[in-house]
């Protein structure tokens, strides 16, 4: 059966939101499930391209090795990378945010985190608060195409074509301008190698999205 625009803007926002809010806070003792094998064999999305197959791949290899350690250990030792890589104890590893690579300044708060702010107002969706974050963290601009997606699911078709046009606009603007880099930072940096898996992953899934986006609006 062929899912209409609505089941896809919701699934598509599903697997944004449970992307986002992995980069956006260390992972918790009540999401071991991340550390199973067989959680990331049997994720939801079937791998639509080379990146994302070869990142389940790594993310099943890492979660195979974590399971091997007592649970405690495994957690400490995927949140002490996060600490590392986004957050550091002086300056993060891998930071998270767009305006540090696309920047000559690299400073926060710069021209890309206003331009996210934008494409919020755009798609009429409130910044998420409670991380405390510039709007161009990498987990906040993946929230924003969850929280679009849920939003155009909401209205009529011709609403969702619009907001399409905008969601790949934004995925080719901002995200998949600069995962590549923070990707290859992170697997630099990395020491459980979760996270450079992780952000594999949110890159596969974009080019996935950009590609479905672009062909809905050039066949609808």
């Amino acid at each position: 059966m062929v899912a209409s625009w609505q089941e896809v803007a919701s699934f598509r926002a599903g697997i944004y939101r449970f992307l986002g809010n992995c980069l956006l806070e260390p992972i918790r003792a009540d999401r071991y499930v991340l550390f199973d094998p067989d959680f990331w064999r049997g994720f939801p999305l079937e791998p639509a391209n080379d990146v994302m197959d070869a990142a389940l791949d790594k993310l099943a290899g890492v979660a195979a090795g974590l399971s091997a350690w007592p649970r405690d250990e495994a957690l400490a030792l995927v949140q002490t990378e996060y600490t590392a890589l986004f957050l550091g104890a002086g300056e993060p590893l891998a930071p998270p945010w767009e305006s540090l690579y696309r920047t000559a300044e690299k400073l926060l708060f710069g021209p890309p985190a206003y331009q996210v702010r934008t494409y919020m107002e755009r798609f009429g969706v409130a910044a998420v608060e409670k991380y405390r974050q510039p709007e161009d963290h990498i987990g906040l601009e993946l929230m924003l195409l969850a929280a679009a997606g849920e939003a155009a699911a909401r209205r009529g078709e011709a609403d969702w074509r619009e907001s399409a046009r905008l969601q790949a606009e934004f995925i080719a603007a901002h995200p998949l301008g600069w995962i590549g880099d923070l990707e290859r930072d992170a697997a630099t940096h990395a020491t459980a190698g979760f996270y450079a898996a992780l952000l594999g992953l949110a890159r596969g899934v974009l080019l996935w999205d950009k590609e479905l986006l672009d062909e809905y609006l050039a066949t609808s």
